[in-house]
């Protein structure tokens, strides 16, 4: 197993043809938990790049700490065009949420579990309810405790709200109510930390909140955005904690961005955080729009285009050197025009989606 676990996901896929001994042991939990923690030790940043026909996945290599422009990585390709219409959630232990994807006849458009590193997908099963549904919203994450995969769901129906969740790999899932005391729409995609789904809803009386739903207690709690914080908005993964910046684009013409992050939840207590851009930053961004991807080791912070070109840049600004870097990444070219969108220090799962 030690062996196995340097190999690459497609060598696994071809190990487990092999024999029916090989083929045991590479499906074992154990053999799972191995190849993630070696995974984690070479983190990679994941592409998903998104037309009208839908959406493309590619991987490439996140350097640690880059020093120099003139470096670069190259993206091997994932799988091409799965139509997903609603946009990505996750990853969150290797896997993402499809949201908007169309089923069957009957089914219209449901929602998938994925595995980028496998190509694997498993649609989740509809949710049911009495009422006239005019909306939903999905999101999964990862319950380290339990080790299990869950999913929550928002159905708006006939001025109401209904709360559901689910548990995935263990026998045939089925959608269970779930008590939810301010009635809230969904108003972004959310990110997963640590087993907590976190995604910015507003209230019945248009007031915004961060809603924090715990797959492992499966309750919410919610945090207030008020005063100084009321328009950070957008959330991203620091350091295995929540953090908050009032936009998710930026440009050359940008002087810095403010940072609150959450410290503590059950005290909702936040630090707060400015960055000044150094010199540099307006002559290596120019006027290509970016967003943030996410936090590479404690201060690097992940910027990424929104639009895919020749050449395709990722930028690297280190809070504590206060330099910026930018890195190219090849093997996408075909694609140029698309969004993109991407999550930093994504992990490989080699875990075989279970089918209900």
């Amino acid at each position: 197993m030690e062996i196995f676990s340097w190999l690459p996901v497609k060598s696994i896929a071809r190990c487990r043809c092999v024999s029916k001994l090989w083929n045991a042991v590479l499906r074992r939990p154990d053999f799972t938990e191995l190849y993630l923690s070696r995974s984690s030790s070479r983190p990679q940043l994941l592409f998903v790049l998104r037309n009208m026909d839908g959406v493309v996945f590619f991987s490439s290599h996140q350097p640690q700490n880059p020093v120099e422009n003139s470096s670069f990585a190259v993206a091997s390709h994932r799988l091409s065009h799965l139509p997903c219409h609603s946009g990505i959630v996750g990853p969150s232990n290797g896997f993402v949420l499809l949201r908007g994807v169309r089923g069957r006849k009957k089914q219209g458009l449901v929602s998938l579990q994925f595995n980028p590193s496998t190509g694997q997908l498993l649609p989740l099963p509809q949710v049911k309810t009495r009422s006239r549904m005019f909306g939903t919203f999905s999101c999964m994450g990862y319950d380290s405790v339990k080790k299990q995969f869950k999913a929550l769901s928002v159905i708006f129906s006939d001025a109401k709200f209904e709360y559901s969740y689910l548990t995935l790999g263990i026998g045939k899932p089925s959608w269970r109510l779930v008590e939810c005391c301010i009635p809230h729409l969904p108003r972004t995609e959310g990110i997963c930390i640590n087993g907590v789904f976190y995604y910015v809803g507003t209230r019945l009386k248009n007031s915004s909140m961060i809603v924090c739903f715990d797959f492992s207690s499966e309750k919410f709690s919610f945090l207030n955005l008020s005063g100084p914080m009321e328009n950070a908005t957008s959330l991203i993964n620091y350091n295995g904690k929540l953090g908050s910046v009032a936009s998710d684009s930026f440009n050359g013409g940008d002087t810095g961005f403010e940072l609150w992050v959450l410290e503590d939840l059950e005290k909702k207590e936040w630090s707060n955080h400015v960055y000044v851009f150094p010199p540099v930053w307006q002559n290596v961004v120019e006027k290509t729009i970016l967003h943030f991807s996410g936090v590479v080791g404690t201060n690097e912070f992940v910027f990424v285009p929104i639009t895919l070109s020749d050449p395709f840049y990722v930028f690297y600004y280190n809070v504590e050197k206060n330099t910026v870097v930018r890195v190219g990444v090849r093997g996408m070219e075909a694609f140029g025009g698309y969004r993109v969108k991407a999550f930093s220090n994504h992990v490989e799962n080699v875990e075989r989606i279970r089918a209900f």
